[in-house]
């Protein structure tokens, strides 16, 4: 898939809603997603995420990133922690390098 696809309630789909409270945005995000009781983000997406954010605008290839985790490149932990933090839209990965999502900052 190229690019993040973000998807945005309807109008009408907030009416029908209700009250809510809107999900944080940038940093506030990541914070977010780290501190949700279930459904949150595991030990590894944490370190990851925040490994990240230290090097945004930067992007870093697997071995960087396990490196910078403690976790070895090969494990499935690391790789299905990658994966997770993608699927969530809060990290992109092209050509073998993976960063913070730019559409967080935005």
């Amino acid at each position: 898939m190229e690019g993040a696809k973000l998807f945005r309630a309807t109008d009408a789909g907030i009416e029908a809603l209700g009250g809510y409270d809107p999900i944080p945005t940038g940093l506030e995000l990541i914070e977010h997603w780290k501190s949700v009781p279930r459904g949150g983000l595991g030990k590894a997406a944490c370190l990851i995420i925040d490994l990240l954010v230290a090097e945004h605008p930067d992007k870093l290839t697997k071995i960087q990133i396990a490196e910078g985790t403690g976790y070895s490149p090969t494990s499935g932990g690391l790789s299905n922690s990658i994966s997770e933090l993608r699927t969530r839209n809060l990290i992109v990965s092209d050509d073998g390098h993976t960063g913070i999502n730019p559409d967080i900052f935005r």
